[in-house]
């Protein structure tokens, strides 16, 4: 009895299998990152909106005024700037950027297998 090729067709199963996987994973992957960077634009966007309603800005008017008078008050100044910034956004909006690079480099091998694999499909159909 004749025995079938069955290579060929396993194979585009296991092709198409594998082109799958790296499409949902990239689609996930790419999903989160925009969703967390989106979250840090915002968070960045209130601040800098919340610093314009205070106006914290007008603080650093100080250091308009005579080098003596900036000399006595640069520190006071900035230790008031620092107190009147909204401080849980800013460390919110730093947590989000550090999560985006955990997860970047964190994902950085798999990431790596994904173009090899789609590398080895595409010599596979050429």
């Amino acid at each position: 009895m004749k025995q079938p090729d069955l290579t060929k067709p396993v194979m585009d199963r296991v092709v198409d299998f594998e082109k799958q996987q790296v499409f949902r994973w990239r689609i996930r992957y790419t999903l989160v990152i925009s969703l967390l960077g989106l979250l840090g634009i915002l968070f960045i966007i209130y601040t800098v909106i919340q610093i314009n309603i205070d106006h914290t800005f007008d603080l650093f008017s100080l250091f308009t005024e005579d080098r003596e008078v900036m000399s006595m008050f640069w520190q006071d100044t900035i230790v008031t700037f620092w107190n009147e910034l909204p401080q849980l956004d800013i460390m919110i909006g730093f947590g989000v950027l550090l999560v985006i690079f955990g997860i970047i480099i964190a994902t950085r091998r798999t990431r790596q297998k994904n173009r090899k694999k789609l590398a080895e499909i595409k010599k596979y159909q050429s």
